[in-house]
């Protein structure tokens, strides 16, 4: 799976921790002051006052998110200051996992600005629906490519993110057939060899013992060793591709991470004041 919430962490949502002690200290007078006011206007007013000082000096704690949650939106005069609030609730919702109110953001703030204008605002869009939905990034991807080509490489998400695991039964069939052939087939040689060994160690054996006429030994051995080292060649054929498989995905994601990095460097997803 992709580390994106770790990249966003790591390359926008920096705080300097040295302002945290003033930043304490005006928010006990925030708070002081909003349990003092008379009015709601003024509550209202003294919230805005405190969640402005939160999501610039703590937009990564859970307390900023909440306090964003609380917010009455319908305080809000001004569209340019409600682009914002959506904006930066959008961006650190995703930061703390929290990825259907990321996308529920992300597409407020798309309606109020009509569309999205810049490379900043796509990539944001992009990542969320990467966590999001699919069918979402594939169209998104799909604007993206016309509008900003620079921004094409990004579709790696999409590779990512529709990537399926197959079984490719072709090697289970080869070792069905010939014991360890699969496994041989996909690069694991000894592996492969020591289940054809096995196998072949198997069948000796039963022969010796029906040579020897030990018919009861022989059945009791068809019916519980065999089978295990038979089926259990199957299964290490399927537990290789699946391991190839997986290695494959997590190359794609590694790849994919470092190309949103150099694009977020590019264009980097800021907290807007």
């Amino acid at each position: 799976m992709l580390r994106i919430t770790i990249v966003i962490a790591a390359l926008v949502l920096s705080v300097d921790t040295s302002n945290a002690q003033n930043s304490d200290s005006l928010l006990l007078q925030l708070e002081w002051q909003w349990f003092r006011a008379s009015s709601q206007a003024e509550k209202d007013s003294l919230h805005w006052e405190k969640l402005k000082l939160l999501i610039n000096e703590r937009p990564n704690e859970a307390s900023t998110l909440q306090s964003m949650r609380s917010y009455n939106v319908e305080n809000f005069k001004d569209t340019a200051e409600l682009k914002k609030f959506r904006w930066n609730k959008s961006l650190i919702a995703f930061s703390q996992h929290e990825y259907l109110l990321a996308w529920s953001e992300v597409n407020k703030y798309k309606n109020l600005v009509g569309e999205l204008r810049s490379e900043e605002e796509w990539l944001l869009y992009l990542i969320i629906a990467s966590k999001y939905s699919a069918e979402e990034l594939d169209s998104a991807m799909v604007g993206v490519n016309v509008l900003f080509p620079e921004l094409k490489q990004v579709d790696c998400l999409c590779e990512v993110v529709n990537f399926k695991i197959q079984e490719k039964p072709i090697y289970k069939v080869m070792s069905a057939v010939i014991p360890g052939s699969g496994s041989i087939a996909q690069g694991k040689v000894g592996k492969g060899i020591g289940s054809l060994i096995l196998n072949g160690a198997a069948i000796y054996g039963l022969y010796e013992l029906s040579v020897a006429k030990l018919y009861l030994n022989a059945g009791l051995w068809t019916v519980t060793w065999f089978p295990k080292i038979y089926l259990g060649n199957i299964e290490l054929t399927k537990k290789i591709t699946e391991k190839r498989q997986l290695k494959k995905r997590n190359e794609l994601s590694n790849n994919c991470e470092l190309v949103l990095k150099n694009h977020l460097n590019k264009y980097p997803l800021k907290i807007l004041f």
